[in-house]
């Protein structure tokens, strides 16, 4: 979140995503891979975020030591401030950064309770998230405004995510993942999981089209399985156009991209 900027943003009006800047180049021996784009939220949002405004300085952080008592914190200092508005909002710009971390976290069921328990392997993908922070720090410059990251990560080193992707890979064997390269689970025949759980990689972008691409692939196998129709299409697939993908149309520098000016 960029607070303060020199001209007004207005991050409640209009469409959100609709341009993206690529990051790509290798920061020591770190392939660091990412987009920035453009983001909002609804106006009812602006009084809760602008308490991330570095400039208001709501809540002192200095007393908070640990991520339970910051989000008491920030949920006293929300409180009365949903749904309502704030003019900040207008000079706030809000951006999102999607990268291809290392995907070497870990998600795991707890058999008593029943609740996930996701461990974040944060230092070998350091390189990659500071990359992002300062890049995103540039912005704020060229904006005029101040940089807002996300508390938790700023406070604690928590990174968050808006499209999880992986935790019943596809793979090779059983011993790399939980399916197969058709999404069909291991030794449980006729059981097959089709969402973005099954993609082993972060895609970098927005993997809405990936995981809709592979599950109707996956879908279109089974049912010539199934049928024994080999050549089995679907019927939509005569009136389907390929998507223009913007990415191939970028022409990254042999050298990678310009190197950030924040450190």
């Amino acid at each position: 979140m960029h607070s303060n900027t020199r001209e007004p943003f207005k991050p409640s009006e209009g469409p959100t995503v609709t341009a993206g800047i690529v990051y790509d180049r290798t920061d020591g021996d770190f392939k660091n891979w990412f987009i920035l784009e453009d983001g909002g939220y609804p106006k009812e949002l602006g009084a809760v975020l602008q308490l991330l405004n570095l400039r208001r300085r709501l809540f002192r952080e200095v007393e908070i030591i640990t991520k339970d008592e910051f989000l008491n914190a920030f949920r006293s200092a929300s409180a009365g401030k949903m749904a309502a508005t704030d003019g900040a909002s207008d000079n706030t710009a809000m951006f999102l950064v999607m990268g291809r971390d290392l995907a070497n976290g870990q998600i795991r069921l707890h058999s008593s309770t029943d609740k996930l328990d996701i461990k974040w392997k944060v230092p070998p993908n350091r390189p990659l998230y500071e990359a992002e922070r300062r890049l995103s720090t540039d912005f704020a410059n060229a904006m005029g405004g101040d940089v807002s990251m996300n508390p938790l990560w700023r406070l604690f080193h928590i990174p968050a995510s808006v499209h999880n992707l992986g935790g019943c890979l596809m793979a090779n064997s059983r011993d790399g993942g939980v399916t197969d390269a058709n999404g069909e689970v291991y030794e449980y025949p006729g059981l097959f999981v089709l969402d973005g759980s099954i993609l082993p990689k972060a895609t970098g972008v927005n993997p809405s089209h990936t995981i809709a691409a592979v599950a109707e692939r996956d879908i279109e196998a089974a049912i010539r399985r199934f049928t024994e129709i080999r050549n089995w299409r679907a019927p939509e697939a005569a009136f389907a156009k390929p998507i223009v993908d913007p990415l191939e149309s970028i022409t990254i520098p042999p050298d990678g991209t310009f190197p950030t000016n924040a450190r």
